[in-house]
C-alpha cells in the first residue's frame, strides 16, 4: 500500500491535490480502481481512529465529572 502524505502534508492547492492524487495512482502502477481501493481503506483505519479517541475523550469527560462530583462540599452550620 502507498504511502499517504500526513495531516501537516495535505495539499493546500489544486495543483497540490492533482499531484497527489496522480501520485498514488502512479504507486498503483495506474490502476484507478487500486487507487481507489487504497484510499478507501485509508479512509477506513482514520475513521476507526477517530472512533477510539472520541471514546477515549467520552471516557475522560466522565472521569473529570466524577473527580468533581466527589469533591466535597464545605459544611457550613447554619
Amino acid at each position: 500500500m502507498p504511502a499517504l502524505p500526513e495531516p501537516d502534508g495535505l495539499p493546500e492547492s489544486l495543483a497540490e491535490l492533482e499531484a497527489a492524487v496522480d501520485g498514488v495512482i502512479a504507486d498503483c502502477e495506474g490502476n484507478a480502481r487500486a487507487a481507489v481501493r487504497v484510499l478507501v481503506v485509508a479512509v477506513s483505519h482514520l475513521e476507526a481512529e477517530l472512533q477510539v479517541e472520541r471514546t477515549r475523550i467520552a471516557s475522560l469527560a466522565r472521569l473529570r465529572r466524577l473527580e468533581r462530583a466527589e469533591t466535597p462540599i464545605p459544611y457550613r452550620p447554619g
